[in-house]
């Protein structure tokens, strides 16, 4: 199971950095291709605005179970061990609790606006719900992460 869900964070890690690299060589495009006054690609900044929340919910589970996310743990590091160990115990145990909450949330969001059949009018049209389909695998993964770690703590 722990090998299976590393699996697929790395996956949306990895999407997330190739998506990044396709943003990157649009915008440069965009600018180019502007600069030169052969056409206006209007559609570009749509994919890079809606790139860069993907982006965020693509990687936030490779960012938690890695560590690379602000930590304030000044206090927490003049902690005796045991406690401290506690004190990061209940933490990743909230942090469970809230991924859940705000999955479920998500959840009721996705089903909301699949429901209502909103549709996102830019230069692309397309479903809103699109957009509401990674928050709960996000936060799905990032509860079990946040569990994981917990459990770890015990150990």
């Amino acid at each position: 199971m722990a090998r299976a869900l590393d699996r697929v964070i790395d996956a949306l890690a990895v999407l997330a950095g190739a998506l990044l690299v396709v943003v990157t060589l649009l915008l440069c495009v965009d600018v180019a291709v502007r600069y030169m006054q052969i056409i206006n690609i209007t559609w570009i900044g749509d994919i890079a605005s809606v790139s860069l929340f993907v982006m965020t919910f693509l990687a936030a589970p490779w960012v938690l179970r890695e560590g690379a996310h602000i930590a304030v743990d000044s206090l927490v590091m003049t902690l005796p061990d045991r406690l401290r160990a506690l004190v990061e115990r209940l933490v990743n145990l909230l942090g469970c609790a809230i991924c859940a909450l705000l999955g479920v949330y998500a959840v009721r969001v996705l089903v909301g606006s699949y429901t209502a059949d909103t549709q996102v009018y830019r230069m692309l049209v397309y479903p809103q719900w699109w957009l509401f389909v990674l928050p709960p695998v996000t936060f799905a993964l990032m509860a079990l992460v946040f569990l994981r770690n917990a459990a770890r703590k015990t150990a």
